[in-house]
């Protein structure tokens, strides 16, 4: 069957990526068609699994047993399901270097990609660099790194959703159109620290 992948789009806020969990589980049949399994099966399943790796549920207003074992239900399916996965939820790139290494530890013995988005005027900033390095550092992997900038004159969505699409593998052109305004153009990547 060969090594399973997982891509983890963890992006940042603001870049367009915050309608990638929705998408993806609107597309999940689509992708599964495609070799593709979104691991994300519930309304919010991806959002929990982010507050929980985060321990932030009292400021979500959920008790802890409300997102207890979210994460781990996802990694479960990524192990049992075909061989590439995608998950996406911006909340985790304002993971701590110890949350981060916590997120991707529970994956181990998987090939994982993490996958940062980020507006033309973040790529310069701090933010984005700190995030790069955070994640390099916690992955142990920094070619797994993948930075995807939105041009400027693109609309992200569209954009994103393509980049992700060419990225990960899966073909865009053979799934329902998402409810995007605009065109997507091919995505640049640009090279982890």
């Amino acid at each position: 069957m060969g090594r399973r992948i997982a891509y983890l789009h963890i992006g940042l806020p603001g870049s367009g990526g915050d309608f990638l969990e929705q998408e993806l589980a609107e597309h999940a049949e689509a992708l599964a068609d495609q070799g593709v399994q979104a691991p994300a099966v519930a309304p919010g399943e991806m959002s929990r699994a982010a507050i929980e790796i985060r321990r932030e549920h009292r400021a979500w207003g959920y008790e802890r047993r409300e997102v207890e074992g979210a994460w781990a239900a996802i990694c479960r399916r990524v192990r049992k399901g075909p061989r590439v996965s995608v998950v996406s939820n911006e909340l985790l790139s304002a993971c701590t270097e110890d949350q981060a290494v916590l997120l991707l530890d529970t994956l181990a013995g998987i090939e994982v990609h993490v996958v940062i988005t980020a507006r033309r005027a973040d790529a310069a900033r701090h933010e984005l660099v700190a995030l790069q390095a955070r994640v390099a550092q916690a992955l142990r992997r920094p070619e797994r790194v993948h930075v995807l900038v939105v041009p400027a004159d693109a609309e992200p969505r569209a954009w994103i959703w393509q980049a992700l699409g060419d990225l990960v593998g899966y073909d865009v052109a053979r799934l329902r159109e998402p409810a995007l305004s605009g065109a997507a153009r091919r995505p640049r990547r640009q090279r982890a620290m």
